[in-house]
């Protein structure tokens, strides 16, 4: 969010000394969509793991994953549209409604990265839906993953995360070399590798070995991978190193340090992890991702304030877009993700577990 409300900076304070702190401090905000990565290929594969001997696999894992990420999506997708046909509707077919509208059949579908990956740009997407882009990445790892996790074993799932891991850095240096940085940015084939790092510690923490291997190296590959994330950034800034090979390492730092606090190895931060309000921002951490931007760049867009100074005028746009946005996700949370989230105490959205000698026999499961 950080990162993001930096870019909307005007350009004459950006050399003013505190707003340029600001936004060196910030500046690697970047990476946090790919810890999010490797959060979610964490979780959502140890879900499915879990859930593999379910006779309602599928439908319960679709079911449960719909009803928390659709009704804000579709009713932000259906808001920006429907205000942008009206204005089209009053005020005639304006180049901007007209651009803005062409990007929705994607963004209904969930390929606006794709979109933005054909016309090789970023811009074809309206800015307050450019950050959308995660998501298509997200929801297009739902519906594949999930039938490999299903019919593979799961060392087999470990060598097939392991070479998306070496694929994707490969596909963005490749992208970085056709001159094309939005495929490297955010085409799904390009950004696999933080899903499947995840993937890999949740595969490992299902073994007896494989947690032993986690609780010697995760220390060890944090610091290497720290240190050669931090060495490519001082590269030179056309080889764009830093954000095609440097977020693999960026990515191995974030999985050690899931692996340890999942191995209690570094136990003193997990009161702090715990902590209520942090726990309050996992919790609203959806709609925060959502909501924030459209709500930085409406208040950047707003006439310039006189009686404030620069760098007051940069304070309360930052004050006051974090509490909007926090204001609008609290009312998210509870009119509209809550409702649906409680559908998930229905019976279809339960995995319902059978023994796993009929799950076999009724699967095809490839074994080694």
């Amino acid at each position: 969010m950080l990162f993001h409300a930096q870019l909307q900076v005007h350009s004459d304070l950006s050399n003013h000394p505190w707003i340029k702190l600001f936004r060196q401090i910030t500046s690697f905000g970047w990476l946090g969509v790919d810890l999010f990565f490797v959060l979610s290929g964490f979780l959502i594969t140890g879900i499915l793991i879990d859930a593999r001997p379910a006779s309602n696999f599928y439908s319960a894992f679709y079911l449960r994953r719909a009803v928390r990420i659709f009704p804000l999506y579709y009713a932000v997708l259906l808001i920006f549209f429907g205000f942008t046909w009206a204005a089209t509707f009053v005020y005639g077919n304006s180049t901007t409604s007209l651009f803005r509208l062409r990007a929705a059949p994607y963004a209904f579908l969930y390929a606006l990265n794709l979109y933005m990956v054909a016309m090789s740009s970023w811009s074809v997407v309206s800015l307050p839906l450019m950050h959308f882009w995660s998501l298509c990445v997200e929801e297009h790892f739902y519906l594949f993953w999930p039938p490999l996790v299903r019919n593979f074993t799961l060392p087999s799932m470990q060598r097939i995360a392991i070479g998306l891991m070496i694929v994707s850095p490969a596909l963005r240096l490749l992208f970085n070399h056709l001159g094309n940085p939005t495929a490297m940015s955010v085409f799904t084939a390009c950004r696999l590798d933080g899903l499947a790092c995840g993937a890999i510690v949740a595969i490992l923490m299902r073994s007896e070995s494989g947690r032993s291997m986690m609780l010697k190296s995760w220390l060890p590959a944090l610091i290497l991978s720290a240190l050669a994330f931090a060495a490519l950034n001082f590269c030179p800034s056309d080889l764009k190193l830093e954000k095609t090979i440097g977020i693999s390492f960026a990515i191995l730092s974030f999985g050690s340090l899931i692996a340890a606090v999942t191995l209690n190895k570094i136990s003193r931060l997990r009161p702090g992890l715990e902590n209520p309000v942090l726990r309050f921002f996992g919790k609203c951490s959806y709609a925060l991702y959502v909501l924030h931007q459209p709500v930085f760049l409406l208040l950047a867009s707003r006439p310039e304030r006189s009686s404030l100074d620069p760098v007051s005028d940069f304070l309360a746009l930052h004050a006051l877009g974090f509490a909007l946005t926090i204001g609008l996700a609290l009312l998210s949370w509870k009119y509209l993700e809550s409702p649906f989230l409680s559908f998930k105490r229905g019976r279809p959205f339960q995995f319902r577990t059978v023994s796993y000698e009929s799950f076999a026999k009724s699967s095809a499961v490839v074994n080694d």
